[in-house]
This record gives structure tokens, C-alpha cells and sequence, in this order.
């Protein structure tokens, strides 16, 4: 067997690393989520540290440097060290978060670097750790170290797994930062690209595949990588976005984790975040409750109260967590379910929770993804997000299955309705019957559906700029008043000429998807974030009540046969996540 990765050269015992510092570079060009900086400093290059002047100093309560010392306790830590290189004398402050709003603690230390502290004492009486330098005299810090006497319970073969269609500058980019990968782990990973597009080129590099495949969506990519994966010999897989980028030092704690966990079902979810807004949560994992729960949406990873928050977050318990494809390494031989086929929308939410993996979330395991999200919403992906979290009630642990399916059925048909999406209504409405034709209906590469979708498009169309013009709004949607009203009259629908007399409103696509911006507009124009294209909705009356009648007969036959649908779908999904079922289209193109 290879020698452990991360074995440190230090006397006495032998000590593994368990996270070491992250400096700025370019992997991690927002120095907000990596130090924090006083007095006079000097960041070296090429990652190799800091220089300090007397009264200079870093502090590192950051999104990429605090050590996440309970998540460790509970896999099984019981010896912590802390392993500083360098030279010079500093003043070492350690401190440990213990609770939300509660006091931290913390341990003052007068260092000669390089130097070796226990940190055993903190085991037990902290969640987070962090630490701060300040130089006594000049003083180069070359590298801080979380480090165990624990030996690694395993030595993962962790494949890396990407599911791609038609995004080859984004996968070069992803095969560029797996080449450099940390050198201790180059014997422990492989890359695996499944080209569902199959327009790239094979790859002749050490421990990189790619594998042209039939498309099927990302439940079909990632269902073969994992095959796959099995193929090599590896032990875990991590499922990975072609658009979203985890650094090295993300995959080496990933690795670090799984290695020492005692848990052998133990899955690490990496936490997401918008480009646009490089330093705020999009989510750090989720649950799903009949409907989608991100969990710290919106936290501010640059402000520490915020970054605590989320990871306090984290250490909760949380019924039916799953992580998403962008960033999802878990144990091969604790898979019971392979993905289901959904195409894309609901892969990773069913398969996290039906595989009941050990979940947690690490510090420093980020993905960045450079897609702005209310690009990607059409009457196609409200079908696929409205049918896959039915099929999700039907089939994962729930209680008030129907009135769950109810009432999601209900939200997402109002919120199109709201705002005069008719080709979205009409989407919703497939996705109702789709779910009532049952398991054996179901297209792998929903061909048939997406033509009919596409066709069936009018309205929902990003067409050339025309520079829409707002007249002034008479209708204030931020009164509460002005929203009742408009929702009682379902937004126009059941008052007369409203064609007429409404609203007529130009919002950025930004705020395309809340309806709180809608109420009172008869139509609205929704113009791109570049400024060079526009969607104009209007009100339909007569599309919408004929898409509104078609709803009601749908939740009639729902209501009615839902105790016979749910036999169907769970033996259509025990049957659909078998390894053996997918091997039916290895080898078509």
C-alpha cells in the first residue's frame, strides 16, 4: 500500500496533516475568504507565505482557514497539534468558538517559529478554531498546519467525476486544475469526464479519461462516471459540475476527511457560490421538506459573524440533507441507489437522501459557479424541477405526501400565474401528467418532452433589444394592500380590462422568478443583464384559463389515484436506480 499522504517530517510521533493554510494565489483571488490582514505585511508570491514586521500580523477567521474542530471530534479526532514553519518570534492567538452569541475562548502563546503546539486541551470544548499572528520581531511565516498523531483510517482511490454537454473551454479549464493537483495525492485520484456532447478530444494524460456517452443528462453522466469509477478500482467519487471550480487545496481536505473519518458512509457536499457575488452563500448543502430548504443562503463568507453562523449551521442535525452534483464525493460501497434518471433537476437531491450517506460540510471546500441562475429558468426547467420533486414525495421519506404534492403544485403554478408565464403554466402542467402516466412512461433522455416544450413556446423567448418603455408605475407592489388586492384577483386575471389599465413594467432579469415585483402589471418586460435582449410577457387570458381548467382536471386525477401512484413510483425507482438498469445504454451514442 502507498504511504499515507500528508505524513509530516517532525520528531517524536508521527503527525498527518489534517488542514493546512491557505494563502492568496491564484486558486483564491479574493483575499476576504482567505486573511485578514495588520500592521506592515508582506504577502509572498507563488504561495510560499508572509513576512511580518514587528506589530505586523494576519488573522485567519476565515472561510478558507478556520479549522472546523467539531466536524473532526465527531469523525473521530482525539489528538490535535498545531505545526507552525517559519522563523522569528510571534504571539500566537488561538481561539475557539463554542457556541452562537456565546463568549469565545481563548489561548495566548509567545512562539520561536518553527514550533509544535498540543491542541488536545480544545477537543470537547469548542466548534471552530481559529488563529491569529502578531510578529515580535521580523518574522517569515511559511506555513500553518492543523495536524493529528491519528493515523488515517483508509487511503480513498477518490475518481473525480465531471458530466459535461457541449462546454469544452470549462472542462479544459477543469483538466487544467486536476493536472495541478496537490503532488502527495497524485497516486490516490483520477479524473473522469463523461462527454454527453461528445465533442471532446481524448485526453492523453496520467489518470485522466474522458468517455464519450449517450445523453442522458446529468443523472445519466454521472451514473456512468460512477460505473465508471467502479471500473478502476476506486473507492470513493466525487460528482462534480462542468461549470463549477473547487481548488486544490478544496480537494485535498476533501480527501484528508474521508481518509480519517471513522464513519465508512461518511459524504462531504461542498458548499456553493455565484461568481457574481464571490463571497455570499448560494448554499452550504440542503434538505428537502416537498420543497427545497438551501441551508445559509445569503451569508456573507467575507464577515466572520456571518461565516460562524454558516458554520454553526452546518453542525446541525438535518432530515433529508443531500449536497449538490457541483461538488459530492461519497463511499462507492455504501451506494444502494444509483442516480435516477430526471435527465438533469433532482439527481443529486434523490440520490443523497435515498443513499443515507454520513453528510457533513468542510471549511475551505467552495465552488464557484460562473452561471447567473435566472438564466437557466424556462417552462423546460419548471417542468423538471415540478416533476422531480413529486416523484421525490412519492418516493423518499415524507409525511402528508399529497398535501405536499398539493401544495407544491399549487406555489408553482401561482407564481407562474402571477406572472403571466403561460408557457410555464403549460409546462407545469406536463410535468403533472407526466408524473400521473407513472415510472414506465418516463423518457431517460426526455427527447419527446423537450421537443414539445420547445414547440409549444411564445411568449418565454429572449428576443433583441427593442429599449422597452415603463410609464410610471400607479400600482406600489411594496404595499401590502396593493399585493392582496392583486392576489385576490389573481394579478389581473379576474378583473376586467385589465389589459388596459394595468401596469406596464421593465425589471432586470434579476428579478425575473419574484413575484412581489409583478403585482399590479398587466405586462412586463424582462430585459438581459447585458442589455442586448428582452422577454415580454402580457397578460393571455384566454391561454391562462385554458392552462388554469387543464391544472384542475390534473389535481382531480392526482387526488384521486395518488395511493396507486406512489406503489408505482417506488417500484419504478427501486427498480431505475440499479446499477444493472444503466448498463442497458453503456456503449449508445
Amino acid at each position: 500500500m502507498n504511504e499515507a499522504p500528508h505524513r509530516m517530517a517532525l520528531p517524536g510521533d508521527a503527525v498527518f496533516a489534517l488542514q493546512s493554510v491557505v494563502w492568496p494565489g491564484s486558486q483564491h483571488p479574493r483575499p476576504a475568504l482567505v486573511l485578514r490582514l495588520f500592521g506592515p505585511v508582506t504577502v509572498l508570491p507563488l504561495g510560499q507565505g508572509l513576512r511580518l514586521d514587528p506589530m505586523g500580523g494576519v488573522r485567519l477567521d476565515t472561510a478558507h482557514n478556520i479549522f472546523a474542530l467539531e466536524q473532526w471530534r465527531r469523525a473521530g479526532l482525539t489528538d490535535l497539534r498545531l505545526v507552525l514553519e517559519g522563523s522569528g518570534t510571534v504571539t500566537l492567538t488561538v481561539t475557539g468558538e463554542t457556541a452562537p452569541k456565546r463568549k469565545p475562548v481563548t489561548q495566548t502563546h509567545r512562539l520561536e517559529l518553527p514550533a509544535t503546539l498540543g491542541m488536545r486541551a480544545w477537543i470537547g470544548r469548542a466548534a471552530l478554531l481559529h488563529m491569529a499572528l502578531t510578529a515580535e520581531t521580523a518574522a517569515l511565516v511559511s506555513g500553518l498546519t492543523w495536524a493529528t498523531t491519528n493515523p488515517p483510517r483508509r487511503l480513498p482511490h477518490l475518481a473525480l467525476t465531471i458530466t459535461t454537454f457541449h462546454r469544452e473551454a470549462e472542462v479544459r479549464r477543469g483538466i487544467e486544475r486536476f493536472a495541478g493537483r496537490a503532488a502527495q495525492l497524485a497516486d490516490f485520484l483520477d479524473l473522469i469526464v463523461i462527454d454527453n456532447g461528445q465533442t471532446l478530444e481524448p485526453v492523453s494524460l496520467p489518470r485522466i479519461r474522458v468517455i464519450p456517452n449517450r445523453n442522458l443528462g446529468g443523472a445519466g453522466g454521472f451514473a456512468r462516471g460512477m460505473a465508471e469509477a467502479r471500473a478502476i478500482g476506486a473507492t470513493h467519487c466525487l460528482f462534480m459540475d462542468d461549470d463549477a471550480s473547487l481548488d486544490t487545496s478544496g480537494l485535498t481536505r476533501i480527501w484528508t476527511f474521508l481518509a480519517h473519518a471513522t464513519d465508512p458512509r461518511t459524504a462531504v457536499a461542498g458548499a456553493l457560490m455565484s461568481a457574481e457575488f464571490p463571497t455570499e452563500l448560494w448554499e452550504n448543502g440542503a434538505t428537502f421538506a416537498g420543497a427545497f430548504r438551501p441551508i445559509s443562503r445569503g451569508l456573507d463568507l467575507a464577515d466572520p459573524v456571518d461565516l460562524f453562523k454558516a458554520e454553526f449551521n452546518a453542525l446541525k442535525p438535518r432530515r433529508n440533507f443531500y449536497g449538490g452534483f457541483w461538488c459530492y464525493a461519497f463511499p462507492l460501497d455504501h451506494v444502494t441507489h444509483a442516480p435516477f434518471p430526471f435527465f438533469v433537476r433532482g439527481d443529486d437531491t434523490s440520490f443523497c437522501i435515498a443513499n443515507r450517506f454520513a453528510n457533513v460540510t468542510l471549511p475551505g471546500v467552495l465552488c464557484h459557479q460562473e452561471v447567473d441562475f435566472t438564466e437557466k429558468e424556462s417552462s423546460l426547467t419548471l417542468y423538471l424541477d415540478l416533476r422531480s420533486n413529486l416523484i421525490h414525495l412519492a418516493t423518499l421519506p415524507q409525511n402528508l405526501r399529497l398535501i405536499r404534492s398539493l401544495r407544491l403544485i399549487t406555489r408553482f403554478f401561482g407564481r407562474s400565474l402571477m406572472q403571466h408565464q403561460v408557457d410555464s403554466l403549460g409546462g407545469l402542467n406536463a410535468a403533472v401528467e407526466d408524473f400521473l402516466a407513472g415510472p414506465e412512461a418516463l423518457e431517460p433522455d426526455l427527447a419527446t418532452r423537450r421537443a414539445s416544450l420547445a414547440a409549444a413556446r411564445q411568449s418565454e423567448v429572449w428576443r433583441e433589444m427593442t429599449a422597452p418603455i415603463a410609464p410610471p408605475r400607479r400600482f406600489n407592489p411594496q404595499w401590502k394592500l396593493t399585493r392582496i388586492a392583486f392576489a385576490l384577483g389573481l394579478n389581473g386575471l379576474l378583473l376586467p380590462g385589465f389589459e388596459h389599465w394595468g401596469d406596464r413594467i421593465v425589471l432586470t432579469q434579476k428579478q425575473r422568478g419574484v413575484v412581489r415585483w409583478c403585482w399590479g402589471a398587466a405586462e412586463i418586460a424582462y430585459v438581459s443583464t447585458d442589455g442586448q435582449r428582452v422577454m415580454q410577457l402580457r397578460l393571455n387570458r384566454r391561454a391562462t384559463w385554458g392552462e388554469g381548467f387543464r391544472m384542475l382536471r390534473n389535481l382531480g386525477r392526482l387526488v384521486w389515484n395518488y395511493g396507486r401512484l406512489r406503489r408505482e413510483w417506488a417500484a419504478g425507482y427501486a427498480r431505475m436506480t440499479r446499477a444493472d438498469w444503466w448498463d442497458q445504454f453503456r456503449g449508445s451514442l
